[in-house]
């Protein structure tokens, strides 16, 4: 039965060709037009039927979300969050690289895994893995690689935090709950006791007197290179962290009613793990200059500097872990005993007052009354 389009097509062919009599053209017209409208007809309905199938494969998937799906939410959390507690892009993009490491250490592909396939026993691989790769046992734990391990974790299980599933769930993602189960996997015990032990005096003494030396020139044993000591230096009287450190440049300094500070700034080149770390130092000029002098046209990568500063402190502090690291807390332990106050010494060292208080309260009992 024709339809009334095709009935007012003929209509119209019919009349407009009657008048030159030509039967055969306006017949060769109306096949060609139904022609075109079958064609028309049959491509709705296979777009149609496409669609459909394309919507209940979609639906599937949100039941099922490959990971990759939920990192791209993930990425852009800080944009949907309303809550003032944004998100940083950067903080986004270590906590989805540390999920990553784990899933690499486990032998997931993490472009193609769908969160079903995610268990707890990923994270104690990753685990295992990185135990008898530090030439430990799994069986003894270890209070350093357990906090290192720790750490990574809580970056990692941040993808499904409360705030992040609460997105995924907006866009019409379901997470199964064996992927809430992964991000529930304990942490490992024992962690490493909390509080920070200072270095005794007379070592520290001894590497001020070395790192001092080099700065001004002089060669000998057990003095080390100019970059290394101005490396220690920044470390040990500024309280900067090793990032902080190897991006360090000149437009950082500003001069402010005779004093001198380093203006630690973030920009595309260099972002801090928290924003509490953007702050301000204060540090004595000549030092300052003896460190810019130090560290100019320094390579830290192709140097190897961060390396060497640790093979030289090794000497020295052979039962600490992190040696450079050592000096940015005893920058901070100094700062306490010099106050006696946790908040200046948190803002000296970037860290929150909560943190300050939990590794450096038990330096306040050592404070002498004025």
């Amino acid at each position: 039965m024709k339809t009334k389009t095709q009935q007012t097509l003929e209509q119209m062919l019919f009349a407009r060709l009657k008048k030159t009599g030509g039967k055969y053209r306006a017949r060769t017209s109306i096949d060609g037009a139904r022609t075109r409208l079958t064609i028309e007809a049959n491509s709705k309905r296979n777009a149609a039927k496409t669609a459909a199938a394309n919507a209940i494969t979609e639906r599937a998937a949100r039941k099922n979300p490959k990971l990759a799906d939920i990192l791209a939410i993930y990425k852009t959390l800080a944009a949907a969050n309303n809550s003032g507690a944004s998100l940083k892009p950067a903080t986004a993009r270590k906590n989805a690289q540390s999920l990553m490491l784990i899933l690499r250490a486990a032998k997931l592909d993490a472009l193609t895994i769908t969160l079903s396939e995610l268990s707890p026993a990923a994270v104690e691989t990753w685990r295992r893995y990185y135990y008898k790769k530090a030439g430990l046992q799994w069986d003894i734990p270890n209070p350093d690689k357990n906090t290192s391990l720790n750490s990574t974790w809580r970056q990692a299980k941040s993808v499904f935090s409360r705030r992040a599933l609460e997105a995924y769930a907006r866009a019409g993602y379901t997470i199964p709950q064996n992927a809430i189960d992964f991000a529930e996997t304990p942490e490992l015990t024992p962690t490493k006791k909390l509080g920070f032990s200072p270095i005794d005096e007379e070592t520290d003494a001894t590497l001020k007197r070395l790192s001092a030396l080099a700065l001004d020139g002089k060669r000998g044993q057990g003095i080390p290179a100019p970059d290394v000591a101005a490396m220690y230096q920044m470390a040990r009287f500024a309280g900067m962290t090793l990032n902080e450190i190897k991006h360090f440049r000149p437009s950082w300094i500003i001069r402010r009613r005779g004093a001198t500070y380093i203006n630690v700034a973030e920009d595309g080149a260099f972002t801090t793990k928290r924003g509490t770390k953007n702050r301000q130092i204060p540090v004595d000029r000549d030092r300052l200059d003896k460190w810019l002098a130090a560290l100019k046209n320094t390579d830290f990568e192709a140097a190897q500097t961060y390396k060497r500063a640790n093979e030289w402190l090794k000497a020295y502090l052979p039962d600490r872990s992190k040696k450079l690291h050592e000096m940015r807390k005893m920058a901070c332990s100094e700062m306490l005993d010099r106050t006696g106050n946790i908040f200046l010494a948190s803002k000296f060292i970037g860290n929150s007052v909560n943190t300050t208080t939990k590794y450096y309260a038990n330096l306040l009992t050592a404070i002498k009354p004025l």
